[in-house]
């Protein structure tokens, strides 16, 4: 199972290497297979889609939110129309 995991990692674009930490020979084996594994697109797709998390607060409502324009540097605020 951590083969697997470890084969998506090596599949993101922005992953450079991965870190194992095996306390047992057959675990660090295993760890290694990770880099011969390749996964297809619809795989790799479901992969992500299982690991997805849910946007944490406040970051998915600072999205919703619209943003007030800042008044010009100068003016009062009641004078901007």
């Amino acid at each position: 199972m951590q083969g697997i995991a470890l084969a998506w990692l090596l599949h993101q674009p922005h992953v450079a290497s991965v870190i194992v930490g095996a306390k047992m020979v057959a675990r660090f084996d295993d760890s290694l297979g990770a880099s011969e594994i390749m996964l297809s697109p619809d795989e790799v797709a479901q992969l992500e889609a299982a690991s997805r998390i849910a946007p944490e607060y406040p970051a998915w409502m600072q999205r919703t939110r619209e943003v007030a324009a800042k008044p010009p540097l100068g003016k009062p605020i009641n004078a901007i129309e």
